[in-house]
């Protein structure tokens, strides 16, 4: 049995500095996509109203409204903005020099680009909404568009597992993550708690109601997080010696005011 000796205090802030990179990246996305859905309803000229952070299209599901392109606009331009941001994101990583701290806030604004892209065509498959809808009128039969889901599945996982490797670079020494038990343990400390600690705060945001959208994007989270720790294989990983995040860092907690404050301003005048 393999034991690992964390300092309290390093332990501490690098919780609260993934939780704050968390919460950052969280609204950072969602006030982004909350703007781009209210643009494309605006556009066609549709009735909306603010669904926590999401913004619903309110036209009757039979009004003359709806049409090929205002459904495939709307349902889909959440899906392609978020991918065309992970993308730039990627680039962005691998074209500046990242300190610790930005690196973590980089794997936080990637996965949940990753989700509200490719996961949020595997959750609106599941539960039959918005990005479902879109597809069958491209007059897609039902079978191909599970078939897709499943696809696009599979592509989520591969692409979240390979953040996995990101968070663990995080670690202050080599020998915390120096074993494959070691990287789990790093990795569910410093990734999956923050996630549910981070849901938590979200849902007292908004007095814990909830909706199935939300248990969906929740619960698929988890698992996607929760996958990486199957993993049987140990792959080495280089940690960079000026990666540090044991300073507490006050531009990470205003900036995640800042998106909070955003993001109720927003609610309100929507």
């Amino acid at each position: 049995m393999i034991h690992i000796s964390l300092l309290p205090v390093k332990e501490y802030k690098i919780f609260i500095h993934s939780l704050l990179s968390f919460l950052s990246a969280f609204f950072i996305v969602k006030v982004l996509l909350l703007f781009v859905r209210y643009s494309t309803i605006n556009f066609f000229n549709g009735s909306y109203e603010l669904n926590h952070f999401e913004v619903i299209c309110t036209n009757h599901p039979h009004s003359s409204f709806w049409t090929q392109t205002t459904v495939v606009s709307i349902y889909g331009i959440s899906v392609v903005v978020s991918f065309c941001l992970y993308i730039f994101s990627k680039f962005l990583q691998k074209r500046i020099k990242l300190e610790s701290l930005h690196k973590l806030l980089f794997c936080w604004i990637q996965i949940i680009l990753l989700f509200q892209s490719f996961g949020i065509i595997v959750k609106s498959i599941l539960i039959q909404q918005d990005f479902y809808y879109a597809l069958l009128w491209l007059y897609l039969p039902p079978v191909a568009i599970y078939v897709i889901g499943i696809i696009f599945l599979v592509v989520y996982f591969k692409l979240q597992y390979s953040i996995f490797f990101e968070f663990v670079k995080i670690s202050p020494s080599q020998r915390l993550i120096k074993t494959l038990e070691n990287k789990r343990l790093f990795f569910i400390k410093h990734c999956i708690l923050p996630v549910l600690c981070g849901y938590a705060i979200l849902f007292l945001i908004h007095e814990f109601e909830m909706y199935i959208y939300e248990i969906v994007e929740f619960s698929v989270c988890i698992l996607i997080l929760s996958s990486v720790l199957i993993r049987k294989k140990n792959k080495a990983i280089k940690i960079h010696k000026n990666y540090t995040i044991l300073t507490f860092n006050y531009f990470l907690l205003c900036i995640t005011i800042i998106c909070l404050g955003g993001y109720l301003f927003l609610s309100k005048i929507l």
